[in-house]
């Protein structure tokens, strides 16, 4: 059970939110006082066994709604990911729930999550504050503590969409700290989005330890495959990321060998695994070529037909998962910056924000606009119209994280090629950053993307400086 106080509400739903398996649920359930034949309906719930009406099970073995009015949003994610199913079950079971139930309260976490992942942010933020009105009138401090995790969670992915990461940090952070002390059901679902969110800023080591968090990946192995797995596919992005290829190779062979050893990985999963394991023969393929000087070969044809396959495999998907096929297509480009026609590489970035745009893809949208204003520091860069033309762009940029590095690119490209009036509007934008970003997130991409990448073009502007100041005087002198 739970670090906290027992709550003075309905026994069983302590028990439904506190429970992180099916076994110890059921142990927790017989415990309390619930019957046999309704944990039979739990369990059919639970495994998405919809043949025998929930509202109809319960009624016949004669369990009570007090004892079942928090499973049904838990126990099926297909209801959870629809704003209709979430009306339906309010509507289901309003009439039958005892005084200061916690449903109302999950009613409204769930519908803010919905909301934000349509993206409908208006709504989002509603729903949000809903459920925090709902959860401050608990009768408890210890039944607020028990949905704390859920209300810091949707507050981390609404503030994310929004672009706030300040406030998702702080949210995220904060909800995997509460969880991780009540050993609550949600952790391993924060630790996800948690580590997503370092990951998307930039914070890779950060991002790398969460999804290797032991704690987390002991409760994954026991008892969530396909979240486990995901975990796993994240870790290797980040190391990927790294440049430590040989932890994503591991990452990446447990995967596959959790898929191969009677555990199937679920579509979207497997999509992803093939992806990254083409990306980690591309990473590789690079670091050799950087190496011994010569041109990638056998290692990046093998990682394109990889990359490849998995776009294939998210187009053919029902429905196509179209944020995993645009990742795919944004690192065929990504790769392919550094050797194709600048031109015909613009089209298609064009094309993918279009794609992007049309089927809600905002963090894929920001990417492509960052590999856009990347063109820019090229030997080659684009016409003056496509600077223009991006500088217009980068308000669809909802992550700062990326937006820092896009306007480090034309910042470079501004140092090169334009006025100085330009060069400090864009430097005005990037300091303009500091307050949506975690204060350590922010000075270390501010080191990485501008103080490093432009500390050559300090110097020589000081030097500039002082060989005007010393024009200046010998001018006086002469005089």
């Amino acid at each position: 059970m739970s670090a906290v106080d027992p709550l003075p509400l309905a026994p069983l739903q302590q028990v439904l939110l506190t429970s992180p398996t099916l076994r110890q649920l059921e142990e927790r359930w017989l415990e309390a006082g619930g019957g046999a034949p309704a944990f039979a309906a739990l369990r059919a719930v639970a495994l998405g066994d919809r043949a025998i009406p929930f509202a109809s099970a319960v009624a016949e073995h004669g369990a009570s709604w007090g004892e079942a009015t928090a499973i049904v949003g838990l126990a099926d994610p297909r209801r959870q990911r629809s704003l209709r199913g979430l009306d339906g079950w309010e509507a289901e079971v309003g009439g039958h729930l005892p005084t200061g139930s916690l449903v109302p309260s999950l009613i409204a976490v769930e519908r803010s999550i919905c909301a934000t992942r349509l993206p409908d942010l208006e709504a989002a933020f509603t729903h949000l504050h809903a459920a925090e009105e709902a959860i401050a009138q608990l009768p408890t401090e210890s039944a607020r503590q028990l949905l704390l995790p859920h209300l810091l969670h949707a507050k981390g992915l609404a503030h994310r969409e929004r672009g706030d990461y300040q406030r998702a940090f702080t949210a995220l952070a904060e909800g995997f700290e509460v969880a991780t002390l009540l050993g609550h059901r949600r952790l391993p679902t924060l630790a996800q989005e948690w580590g997503t969110l370092l990951w998307s800023s930039g914070q890779l080591e950060a991002a790398l330890r969460v999804h290797t968090n032991p704690e987390v990946r002991s409760i994954l192995e026991a008892h969530h495959p396909d979240l486990l797995a995901r975990s796993r596919l994240c870790a290797a992005k980040c190391a990927i990321d790294l440049g430590e290829l040989d932890t994503a190779a591991a990452e990446l062979a447990a995967v596959e060998q959790q898929d191969g050893a009677g555990d199937p990985l679920q579509p979207v999963t497997r999509g992803y695994a093939l992806l990254y394991r083409g990306e980690l023969h591309l990473a590789a393929s690079a670091a050799e070529a950087a190496d011994s000087g010569s041109e990638p070969k056998e290692g990046a044809r093998t990682g394109f037909e990889l990359v490849d396959a998995a776009c294939a495999h998210f187009e053919g998907s029902d429905p196509p998962e179209h944020p995993g096929l645009l990742d795919g297509k944004i690192t065929i480009a990504r790769y392919a910056i550094a050797t194709d026609d600048r031109d015909r590489l613009l089209a298609v970035l064009h094309t993918l924000l279009a794609e992007a745009e049309r089927h809600g893809c905002l963090e894929a949208r920001a990417r492509v606009l960052l590999l856009e204003s990347a063109l820019f520091v090229s030997e080659n860069p684009p016409l003056e119209a496509a600077f223009t033309d991006l500088m217009q762009r980068l308000h669809l940029i909802n992550n700062p994280a990326i937006l820092m590095q896009a306007l480090a690119n034309l910042y470079l490209h501004s140092l090169r090629h334009r006025e100085t009036p330009d060069q400090a509007f864009l430097m005005a934008r990037l300091r303009n950053l500091q307050p949506v970003l975690e204060r350590s997130c922010w000075q270390d991409l501010y080191e990485t993307h501008i103080e490093k990448r432009y500390s050559w073009a300090i110097e020589n502007r000081l030097a500039e400086m002082l060989e005007a100041e010393e024009m200046l005087f010998e001018g006086e002198v002469e005089c």
